[in-house]
């Protein structure tokens, strides 16, 4: 878990360079986090989602574009990023 943290904002992140980092297999690291009750890629997505959620709620006092606060989360396409902000809005 706290590889997934310190890596979830760069945009190429993938569970394969956590398993290199942890030296495990994938499979393995994917058992680990199905214990959890989520996938890697829905830890990541909800990592990278709350933390565009406390940079915009700071946008306006640092005055950052949506598009910077979505790219600095580790999203690399802002329509994918508008959609999945508005589906865990609902």
């Amino acid at each position: 878990m706290q590889e997934i943290a310190a890596g979830f904002t760069d945009p190429a992140f993938d569970i394969g360079i956590v398993a290199s980092r942890l030296r495990l297999s994938v499979r393995y690291i994917q058992d680990l986090l199905q214990g959890t009750g989520s996938s890697f890629s829905d830890r990541v997505l909800e990592l990278r989602l709350v933390h565009s959620c406390e940079l915009l709620a700071r946008a306006a006092i640092s005055r950052r574009k949506v598009s910077d606060i979505a790219y600095s989360s580790g999203f690399n396409d802002l329509c994918y990023f508008h959609r999945c902000f508005r589906r865990r809005s609902a």
